[in-house]
């Protein structure tokens, strides 16, 4: 009663459907599919009935009606599942997970195929479980599974290797070469490649082989065929001959004896007799000759035949042999190839050890770096405290590495307010402890009481030398460039001095640039201040005055897309687009600019860039 209300429910199904149509392009009648289903069941045979359920799935499959599909490759399974038809069950099982895969469902696709490599494996079914195992990887590989999909992979190569397949084995070594690639894992990646590049040349040289022996073969069949043909034909045309000279001879017998009764008397025709049997007997033996001559040739023709049939067969051997050494080199080769796949292997185990070492390390030194970078911060101190010294500013800081060469600096010394932006040698490690030191000098030299830029530029250039321990009289690549700026508040005043920085400001919609001199701090002994100064800039800042400072990170940065410089020129028509807006807004205009620009391209450098919208503050006399 079950099977009954199973057919009838699926053909209510089937009857509001569209034609389907099989792998060959036949279309199914599905009402008669499940009648002969309905049939078989009756009679006790499921598997039979399963058959044609199966074909139906496979027609909804082909239309691309993927839940259909679905839903009656499930009732195929309950019916194998009554009779304990396993293997029938590991097939559906992988077609219900190509179709899961199909729907982008990944991770019931790999419940399905994990069924199929499960009961596959149980009956040692060796080919299905190959192809499990390589739909398994592909469907872990969407899933971003790669070692997983790797494990499913080398259990799928070491089936196929067991079984000699070549073409399965260039498979199963080109989809591991292109899931280590997936996972970052260059080496492996390109170990594999080889090994897949190598057997797709013995796939394709073993392809020809086996095209040449077939053609070979055809021509061999086709020669041989035509050769019995040819001698049928010159057996019947022998046979016809025979049978003309027959009926020819009567016919002479009917006549001779019919003139002789007619001319000549009895004696008469005894003599006639006599004369026509020995004329006879002479005709016999010239037919016997013509007859022995005709035979000599059909000999010879047979002989030729015979002698080429026998030198095809004698090549098909010789090529026969020359396909056992090929598979003989090729065995070789494959267990060459296994015994690399065993030393790629170890030493694959070997670099995992150092990479778990270094891995360690690089955590350790990480760490170390990441607490170095809150010392930094804590020297550097908060961003948002500039505003107390100007009440509308912004500092767009991105360090390249975890800490930065690059830093900044402000301060109120002696009444006026002072700021700074510096870009160390080097960047990481290097370049914050330069930074560190820098920060100290200039606080010292501050402390100090001195405010003037071009006389803490000078200062510093000496305090930077010795704490380096530098020859004076030499010429140091280390060291730092720097803007330095104050501000008279009172005046309206601005003074700066620069090393190898400049300084942009805009008034009145109009950017101009304050040159830095051509050296940096520390790249000169305390012997060259005899004769050489830094520059000392003087600007009234009566007017709103937009200023900025920077370092050569956001102009040197690369763009992804043509690999060119941002360069100053874009810089000064940015800021003239954004200078009349809020420091914050300028700032995220800035961050926009520069990440759009950069995209997934490598940062260059340590990037800083400090921004003042200075607005002077006038008395009002009463």
């Amino acid at each position: 009663m079950f099977f009954l209300v199973l057919f009838t429910h699926l053909l209510q199904y089937a009857d509001a459907q569209d034609a389907i149509y099989d792998a060959n392009g036949e279309e199914i009648n599905v009402e008669a599919y499940f009648s002969k289903a309905e049939e078989n069941i009756a009679l006790g045979d499921i598997k039979e009935a399963t058959r044609y359920i199966n074909a139906v799935a496979e027609g909804y499959w082909n239309k691309k009606d993927y839940y259909k599909a679905i839903e009656y490759y499930i009732r195929s399974i309950k019916l194998n599942s009554e009779i304990g038809n396993e293997s029938g069950i590991g097939a559906i099982s992988c077609n219900l997970g190509m179709i899961h895969a199909d729907l982008q469902d990944y991770e019931t696709s790999l419940k399905y195929f994990n069924t199929a490599i499960s009961i596959r494996k149980k009956l040692k079914e060796t080919n299905g479980l190959i192809s499990a195992h390589i739909n398994a990887s592909v469907v872990l590989n969407k899933l971003e599974r790669y070692a997983e999909s790797i494990e499913n992979l080398e259990d799928a190569l070491l089936l196929a290797t067991e079984n000699s397949d070549a073409d399965q084995m260039k498979s199963c070594y080109g989809m591991l070469a292109e899931t280590y690639e997936k996972q970052g894992d260059g080496e492996k990646m390109i170990a594999y490649y080889n090994l897949y590049r190598t057997f797709h040349e013995l796939v394709e040289r073993s392809k020809r082989q086996d095209v040449l022996e077939k053609a070979r073969e055809a021509e061999l069949k086709a020669q041989n065929l035509a050769s019995q043909k040819r001698i049928k034909e010159l057996e019947l045309i022998n046979a016809q001959q025979k049978l003309a000279e027959q009926k020819k001879l009567l016919t002479q017998k009917d006549t001779v004896y019919n003139q002789l009764m007619l001319e000549h008397s009895k004696s008469e025709l005894a003599n006639a007799l006599i004369n026509n049997y020995l004329q006879l007997k002479d005709l016999k033996i010239s037919q016997s000759t013509e007859k022995l001559k005709r035979e000599e040739i059909f000999v010879r023709v047979l002989s030729i035949l015979v002698l080429t049939v026998l030198t095809l067969l004698l090549l098909l051997f010789y090529f026969h042999q020359q396909k056992r050494k090929s598979n003989k080199v090729l065995s070789k080769q494959n267990a060459e190839i296994n015994r690399q796949h065993h030393e790629i292997l170890e030493q694959q185990k070997e670099l995992e050890r150092y990479y778990n070492i270094i891995s360690l390390r690089n955590e350790h030194i990480t760490s170390s770096i990441n607490y170095a970078k809150l010392i930094q911060q804590a020297v550097l101190g908060k961003k948002s405290d500039i505003s107390a010294l100007f009440k509308d500013a912004f500092i767009f800081f991105r360090p390249k590495d975890i800490v930065s060469g690059d830093f900044y600096w402000f301060k109120k010394v002696n009444g006026y307010a002072m700021l700074a932006v510096a870009d160390c040698t080097g960047h990481g490690v290097p370049g914050a402890l330069m930074s560190m030191l820098g920060i100290n000098l200039i606080n010292q030299i501050t402390n100090s009481g001195i405010h003037e830029v071009d006389a803490i530029l000078e200062q510093l250039s000496i305090g930077v030398n010795k704490a380096l321990n530098e020859n004076v009289n030499m010429v140091s690549s280390d060291g730092m460039d720097i803007s330095l700026l104050c501000i008279d508040e009172k005046n309206k005043q601005m003074y700066f001095s620069g090393a190898k920085h400049n300084l942009y400001y805009i008034q009145d919609k109009k950017l101009k640039v304050l040159k830095g001199d051509r050296c940096s701090i520390g790249s000169y002994g305390a012997s060259h201040f005899k004769t050489k100064r830094f520059t000392k800039y003087q600007v009234d800042i009566s007017l709103p005055t937009s200023i900025y400072a920077f370092s050569d990170g956001i102009v040197d940065q690369f763009n992804e897309s043509d690999d060119k410089k941002f360069m100053r020129s874009r810089l000064r028509s940015l800021l003239l687009r954004i200078y009349t807006k809020t420091g914050a807004e300028q700032k995220a205009l800035i961050s926009k600019t520069f990440n759009d620009w950069k995209g997934r391209q490598t940062q260059t450098d340590d990037v800083l860039l400090i921004g003042v919208n200075w607005q002077p503050i006038h008395e009002v006399m009463m």
